[in-house]
């Protein structure tokens, strides 16, 4: 799956209750990042050790967004 890092210094604030419409915790963060909140995108790994242990993501392979005329292309694929 592709998962982003997001750097502490990046983060304003957290709301472990959410809002009207998400009741899921939220991360409010600087967008330092080209526009993003995310330092680094990259693939990884979802794994479970034992059966009660935490779920952890190891990293598989860096993310490298596609070129403006690839997503073109992809976008009119689509349709």
């Amino acid at each position: 799956m592709l998962l982003g890092a997001i750097p502490y210094e990046a983060i304003e604030s957290f709301n472990p209750d959410g809002d009207e419409h998400y009741n899921k915790p939220h991360l409010y963060c600087h967008f330092d990042f080209g526009g993003q909140p995310y330092e680094k995108l990259y693939y990884g790994e979802q794994i479970q050790l034992f059966d009660d242990a935490p779920y952890y993501f190891t990293e598989i392979a860096d993310y490298k967004k596609p070129g403006f005329f690839k997503r073109l292309k992809w976008r009119f694929q689509k349709r």
